[in-house]
């Protein structure tokens, strides 16, 4: 009995976390939570379906109901998530990443948590880009020399 648990334990400790977004026909993601829940994975977090207006036609369908999910997952499961949501006519696009924290993943692209760039990813401002604007007479003397 203690070896079962042991293989458990450890087959659990192997899963992963990933997020899945996706674009179904009906307002239902029911189709979507059925292939995650039937290759083993467990839906963490669920973001609510928005109806969209495609830019162009998927599966001869011009609107949709995008949503997306974080579910953990074992890594070899995720091949054939991917390839039931493509059999499956209710999904008209699926895409499975792993899951990258929301702070981190702000960090990366050179963003704070407070929505401000930082330090790291600003460029240096030229100062005489930016310098004290000129008056009428000083900018017509500017041409001037410039001119001659």
């Amino acid at each position: 009995m203690l070896s079962s648990d042991s293989s458990m334990e450890n087959e659990y400790q192997k899963r992963n976390e990933y997020r899945i977004s996706f674009i179904v026909k009906e307002e239902d993601a029911a189709s979507v939570r059925a292939v995650i829940l039937a290759e083993g994975g467990e839906i963490t977090k669920e973001q609510p379906l928005v109806k969209m207006r495609l830019a162009y036609p998927v599966k001869r369908e011009y609107l949709g109901f995008a949503g997306t999910a974080v579910f953990t997952a074992a890594p070899d499961a995720i091949a054939k998530m991917k390839s039931a949501l493509s059999l499956n006519a209710a999904v008209l696009r699926a895409m499975i990443t792993a899951d990258v924290p929301q702070e981190e993943e702000k960090r990366d692209q050179g963003f704070s948590p407070s929505g401000s760039r930082t330090a790291r990813s600003r460029r240096p401002v030229r100062s005489e880009a930016f310098g004290a604007q000129l008056s009428n007479e000083a900018l017509e003397k500017k041409i001037e020399e410039i001119s001659q």
